[in-house]
């Protein structure tokens, strides 16, 4: 069947990655790309916590935000408050990416002219903040748009993940020592 199809490909994916994973599977039909948020059928009782990526075989599908014992609710990245560390794949410059974009896009805010940023550019996690490791796709460029308002640019990009697509994802079990720095310090580099 093409859902396991899609769990073989996870869990190819989950080799490639260095660190633990737990494959989960949404536990209701997947939400619109409004909802922006994922219910899995694992959670605490499974070394699943607050904080930690979720992945697709396309790439950073979001971050857990709240874990029961047997199950943990997700953010996708396209969500309001969440922020990812990301990297430019063709020169390595260093960007963060916010959801909250009206089309369930993400962002990089406040681009100056000199960026070196084109549409079709691939977005990477940089590692940067320890909670993502380094090298997951998270996004390509669409469009590099002039905000009048703030004076900068604003860079919108189309995730590479498909949540609305499949049943089952990973969760990267990043170390305990990390989620709790995060914690405290937030997302800032």
């Amino acid at each position: 069947s093409v859902e396991n199809e899609q769990l073989r490909r996870l869990l190819h994916v989950a080799d490639t990655v260095t660190q633990p994973a737990v494959a989960v599977e949404v536990l209701y039909e997947p939400p619109n790309a409004f909802n922006r948020r994922l219910i899995f059928n694992k959670g605490a009782s499974d070394g699943i916590r607050a904080g930690m990526p979720v992945i697709d075989e396309g790439g950073v599908v979001g971050q857990v935000v709240r874990v029961t014992p047997y199950t943990a609710e997700a953010a996708l990245i396209t969500a309001d408050k969440v922020s990812i560390p990301v990297q430019v794949l063709r020169n390595g410059l260093r960007l963060v990416a916010f959801g909250g974009h009206a089309a369930a896009k993400i962002e990089a805010r406040y681009l100056t002219n000199e960026v070196d940023l084109e549409v079709g550019d691939t977005l990477i996690t940089s590692g940067i903040g320890g909670l993502f490791p380094a090298g997951l796709p998270v996004a390509v460029v669409e469009s590099i748009n002039f905000d009048p308002a703030t004076g900068f640019a604003v860079a919108v990009g189309q995730p590479l993940s498909h949540p609305e697509r499949y049943r089952h994802f990973l969760v990267l079990l990043v170390q305990e020592s990390k989620l709790h720095k995060e914690d405290t310090e937030g997302f800032n580099e």
